[in-house]
């Protein structure tokens, strides 16, 4: 029986918990930063930025660009997976580099 929390029709609403210990904050400049590892169980990463900023998942060369990664408007905030299936082990981190102003990146890891 599945232990998630449960809506109006009983069906299971799916929710990974945080992992403890594993909030990152990231310096958002013009030049592309990468966070510390994930963990090797994380499945999903939840983002909030306080500048507009543009993401990118990868391995530990990832790199974020202006021109051609995902954009994060300043504010929002987004649950965004890692690309790993449940049960896989993977290496994985996130890069970020800002549109036109510094700021900075929350990272919470998801498992």
């Amino acid at each position: 029986m599945s232990q998630q929390p449960r809506d109006d029709y009983d069906n299971p609403i799916p929710v990974l918990q945080l992992a403890p210990h594993s909030g990152q904050s990231i310096s958002v400049t013009s030049t592309s930063a990468r966070s510390t590892e994930l963990g090797a169980d994380t499945q999903v990463v939840t983002v909030h930025c306080t500048c507009n900023c543009f993401i990118e998942v990868g391995d530990s060369s990832v790199t974020a660009y202006t021109a051609n990664s995902h954009y994060l408007p300043e504010f929002a905030t987004y649950d965004i997976s890692t690309g790993s299936r449940f049960g896989e082990r993977t290496t994985k981190y996130l890069s970020v580099v800002r549109r036109t102003q510094d700021g900075t990146l929350f990272l919470s890891e998801r498992i």
